[in-house]
């Protein structure tokens, strides 16, 4: 991976990861430092009695127990997924370049971190259920190994505008952004509606 690999998914990280996958939430919480013993049990009881079927991570949310952050941290790392600050994560420039923006697009996804030579590409999902992001680079994008963290939904979206942004348009600016200029557009101009191709 690239120079910057070791800061990506730190050492702390990988041993919560291996202490917390498999764990219920409100464990997880509380071995994280956001909630106590109590008010895991207190939240737990709630979900058993009159708020059945709510996720015990907005119970304690609402409860003004933990923060969304911190629900969301917990949650990555019971699934077995890092989690991202995306705006206190360095994102190599390698890895945006590697992946097109389609896909990213498609999938919902930040490329953070990439090794070029062994095929192997880091990403921040905005979804912990969102599988189809590491089968499609590894099926479209020929890339062996996809690590998957979790991450704001909120910073992969603004990533994702800034560093994929849409192409589209009118044939104006379809062909200025590719680098034709108005030159294409002009010899277009006065031909019809239509062009045939035969």
């Amino acid at each position: 991976m690239s120079s910057n690999t070791s800061s990506i998914i730190t050492p702390e990280q990988e041993q919560l990861l291996s202490i917390l996958k498999g764990s219920r939430i409100g464990r997880a919480l509380r071995k994280l430092g956001y909630i106590t013993r109590e008010q895991a049990e207190e939240s737990a009881a709630m979900q058993l009695e009159g708020r059945k079927g709510e996720p015990l991570g907005q119970i304690l949310i609402s409860l003004g127990r933990c923060d969304q952050k911190a629900a969301d941290r917990a949650l990555a790392y019971t699934k077995g997924l890092a989690y991202f600050d995306l705006d206190a994560t360095e994102i190599s420039q390698d890895a945006i370049n590697a992946v097109d923006g389609r896909l990213v697009r498609m999938g919902q996804f930040v490329p953070l971190d990439v090794d070029l030579a062994s095929r192997k590409i880091v990403i921040a999902v905005k979804d912990v259920n969102n599988f189809g992001a590491a089968d499609n680079l590894k099926q479209m994008g020929n890339w062996r190994r996809v690590t998957v963290g979790l991450a704001p939904a909120a910073q992969v979206d603004r990533v994702i505008a800034e560093k994929y942004p849409e192409r589209g348009g009118d044939a104006r600016t379809v062909l200025e952004g590719v680098g034709s200029g108005g030159a294409a557009v002009s010899a277009l101009e006065g031909r019809g509606d239509s062009v045939a191709l035969a």
